[in-house]
């Protein structure tokens, strides 16, 4: 299964129509040369928003997580940049396919990634339920309420039970139990990964996604003790499950 990529190249946009019932996303737009759609998110209303969606897309990618493709998307007649998401075909509502999931090892790694990145917001329809040569399959979707969404430093752990991310865990662990060596994984590919990384996923964003100043916080961040505390501490609170 693809596990996602960016484009380095501005996709641009022609025709857009009303995005589905997310707060975060102002519109679905439409590649002009391949006719391929985009969920778009912009900086009008939150300023760092699609900057925490590359961030976060692309640290998964980093991780082995499964994750929908991204852009950066302009369309005509705005002037800003938008953060696109691939929209994909053949998707299903969580309520008929999350039993039939069959990579289920992602919800146990994704958890692990959502308590590292402070990721308070994985509800069911944070996935996409793939229907792929008549399986279903789960990729990942919306990072923007992770990271510095609500300033630095990240909360800390444990997560609060009336959270998203713990109460979509609370369901679908009904279908899929908890693996801790999946989540295990995931926090150690996390803990691993260069110090060069952020500044990698940071160089191709524009400007007006993040000011320097924020990203000179974000790189000493990861390069610090910061990053793999933070690892160590969600791995202190996943399920002591095998």
């Amino acid at each position: 299964m693809n596990r996602g990529q960016s484009s380095l190249t501005t996709i641009f946009c022609k025709r857009t129509k009303a995005p589905p019932g997310t707060a975060d996303a102002d519109c679905i737009a439409y590649c002009a040369n391949t006719g391929f759609p985009y969920l778009c998110k912009s900086a009008l209303d939150d300023p760092q928003l699609p900057a925490r969606e590359w961030i976060c897309t692309h640290l998964g990618i980093a991780c082995g997580l499964p994750v929908a493709d991204c852009a950066v998307v302009t369309i005509e007649g705005r002037s800003d940049l938008l953060f696109g998401s691939k929209w994909q075909g053949g998707t299903e509502s969580y309520a008929i396919a999350l039993p039939q999931v069959m990579n289920p090892t992602v919800f146990s790694g994704t958890f692990a990634f959502d308590l590292t990145s402070n990721n308070g917001d994985r509800h069911l329809n944070n996935y996409l339920y793939l229907r792929v040569n008549g399986e279903v399959l789960i990729m990942l979707i919306d990072f923007s309420r992770a990271l510095n969404f609500d300033g630095w430093p990240m909360a800390a752990l444990p997560m609060p039970a009336s959270a998203n991310t713990m109460r979509g865990a609370v369901c679908w662990s009904n279908f899929h139990p908890f693996k801790r060596a999946d989540a295990d994984q995931i926090i150690s590919v996390w803990n691993s990964l260069p110090n060069s990384k952020m500044a990698d996923i940071l160089a191709p964003i524009p400007e007006e996604w993040m000011a320097q100043a924020e990203r000179d916080i974000l790189i000493a961040r990861w390069s610090s003790d910061a990053r793999r505390v933070r690892g160590e501490e969600a791995k202190r609170n996943l399920p002591w499950v095998s």
